[in-house]
């Protein structure tokens, strides 16, 4: 048996500071460079969109995480597999919504430094955050876990 310091996914950073570092570091870009999007309407209705969109997913999915009793933390233990809300749809709806909220807020502010490291950072959450929670909750929860990764796509 683990003992409780090591049960769990070991990820190589919090994911929300992996969003907010990048963010910080687009917006530092964009202050040498900056580079302009789209006109204001379009941006305020796409960018407001994501954001309401990427906000109610994430509140729906803390909620479910909160009422299962497991940990929001990747460095804290896991006790369960939810498969409801927001989870029966993809295996990640927090960080897709820590994704919306990154877009919408980078629309909004009319920034697009952080919109074209967007696609690294989604790389390295993969990499350095999903893929180690994969590889834990297979490990811990074995063939519910599995059957869960066939049935739900990773990303909407």
């Amino acid at each position: 048996m683990k003992r409780n310091n090591e049960d769990h996914a070991n990820v190589i950073a919090p994911p929300p500071l992996l969003y907010a570092g990048t963010f910080l570091f687009g917006l530092y870009l964009d202050s040498w460079l900056p580079l302009r999007l789209i006109p204001r309407t379009a941006r305020s209705f796409v960018g407001g969109s994501l954001l309401g969109i990427g906000l109610t997913t994430g509140i729906m999915a803390i909620r479910e995480m909160r009422q299962a009793g497991t940990a929001l933390q990747p460095t804290k233990p896991t006790t369960t597999i939810i498969q409801h809300g927001p989870y029966r749809l993809t295996r990640n709806p927090i960080y897709s919504a820590f994704t919306l909220l990154y877009a919408g807020l980078a629309l909004i502010m009319n920034r697009s430094w952080p919109l074209l490291l967007l696609p690294a950072l989604l790389r390295v959450i993969r990499i350095g955050v999903i893929e180690r929670e994969e590889k834990y909750l297979e490990k811990k929860f074995g063939a519910e876990y599995i059957s869960y990764k066939e049935r739900v796509p990773r990303w909407l």
